[in-house]
């Protein structure tokens, strides 16, 4: 199948909006189980980095 650039570009868009709307829920209300592994895959992720890289991890992503 082929479809312009900007097509395709918009679909990835807003599966990233998706992707990251779920990863930073408050809560798992509301969620389906594929969004919840999702959220539970990024969390583990995230603790493995910090596990990892600790203070250095956090200097650099810290908000201004």
């Amino acid at each position: 199948m082929v479809c312009q650039p900007g097509v395709m570009a918009q679909i990835i868009r807003e599966g990233m909006d998706d992707y990251w709307r779920v990863v930073y829920s408050k809560t798992d209300e509301g969620l389906s189980p594929v969004e919840l592994s999702w959220k539970r895959e990024w969390e583990l992720d995230m603790e493995q980095m910090d596990k990892k890289f600790g203070k250095e991890w956090d200097s650099y992503f810290a908000r201004p």
